[in-house]
């Protein structure tokens, strides 16, 4: 299929459910890419389609992401710095608090 036919995502909302948002973002973005055939470009290509469309304030997150220069044209790099800043930690101390008050 020809690229000029499939429309990126609209952008990643940081507001609200920020991981669900993360998700389904990332979820339509991944069938833009392979839809318009990007997915078999540059990782330094890929990262400027994902800037493009993940929107200005994702675009303002990345800056302030801790990436060496190299890094921030690698695309799985980048895609991992934002799963690890939007997905939330676990505390392994509250699960196990739930989990053992369970009964």
């Amino acid at each position: 299929m020809n690229g000029e036919y499939c429309r990126p995502p609209l952008g990643l909302s940081l507001d609200d459910n920020v991981a669900d948002n993360w998700r389904k973002f990332k979820q339509q973005f991944t069938i833009y890419m392979k839809a318009s055939g990007h997915d078999k470009k540059g990782s330094n290509v890929k990262v400027a389609i994902f800037l493009n469309a993940v929107g200005e304030e994702a675009i303002e997150l990345f800056n302030t992401f801790d990436l060496q220069e190299e890094d921030r044209n690698d695309y799985d790099k980048v895609l991992t710095a934002f799963k690890n800043h939007i997905t939330p930690k676990t505390n392994v101390v509250v699960q196990r608090f739930i989990f053992n008050s369970r009964m």
